[in-house]
């Protein structure tokens, strides 16, 4: 989704080198602050983006869809009390007038979608999504996965923010923001080397992580075609994996690759 025209026309997509911290619109700087005032009410929670809204950000290609990971709660737990927040008549009326002041267009929120547990669904996870601000919101827990090779879809449980940004396909994928201190961290070491030399590489072994998920294959050659990335050799190598290709075929569902092409 694009920004509208007047948070695309104050956006600053300037990037201290050093600290590689990003500046936020005026969206994003409000959902911020009523995040960090929700999550007063829960004890030790810290909050981080993750996922294409930091990559592309330092890229200076706007964006509002952000992905939120919390670490000791689920999504569906943080949403329903963000949704009881914010449905407070003296809540509504302060971050609305914030809102107003900063020129932000849209009301304060619109209702979470919930998704609970359905093990007959493959849903593992109980997540939330809804638009704050204008911007649209996911909410889920930082997690670890265990995979059993029959399957794309794991077995899940909490895990820490290194462990979940190792799961994932792509080091430049798998960079994080600290929402409170306004910080990249790069928990695998090498995603801010990969987004300066435009590389697309997996966090841990290739095959691995293809192994692991095989539609990540697809999604690496997808993410790296649109942003114009080369794939890491290593990488490209396991591609071409026999392994690989069977895993492919027998794991994924056509429809399921369909979708992963035309994202």
């Amino acid at each position: 989704m694009e920004l509208d025209a007047k948070q695309g026309a104050t956006a600053s997509l300037r990037l201290d080198k050093e600290t590689r911290t990003i500046t936020l619109l005026p969206a994003e700087q409000l959902l911020r602050e009523f995040l960090l005032e929700c999550a007063q009410s829960f004890p030790g929670l810290e909050i981080w983006v993750t996922g294409g809204w930091i990559r592309d950000r330092l890229l200076g290609i706007p964006s509002s869809d952000l992905d939120l990971a919390l670490s000791n709660l689920t999504g569906k737990e943080f949403g329903t009390f963000l949704e009881e927040y914010s449905a407070n008549p003296k809540v509504e009326s302060r971050y609305s007038q914030k809102a107003a002041e900063l020129g932000i267009s849209g009301s304060l929120f619109t209702r979470f979608h919930i998704m609970k547990k359905n093990a007959i669904m493959s849903k593992k996870l109980e997540t939330a999504g809804g638009r704050l601000f204008g911007l649209d919101v996911d909410l889920v827990n930082l997690r670890k996965e265990v995979y059993d090779g029959q399957t794309r879809n794991p077995d899940m449980e909490f895990g820490t923010a290194e462990e979940d940004a190792f799961r994932r396909d792509a080091t430049v994928n798998a960079l994080f923001y600290n929402l409170k201190k306004q910080q990249v961290v790069d928990l695998t070491g090498r995603g801010l080397e990969d987004l300066d030399a435009k590389i697309m590489r997996t966090p841990l072994d290739p095959m691995r992580t293809f192994m692991d998920d095989p539609l990540r294959v697809l999604r690496l050659i997808r993410v790296g075609s649109k942003l114009g990335f080369s794939i890491h050799p290593e990488a490209a190598s396991c591609m071409r994996n026999a392994q690989i290709h069977r895993a492919l075929e027998t794991i994924i569902t056509r429809d399921r690759v369909g979708a992963e092409l035309i994202m």
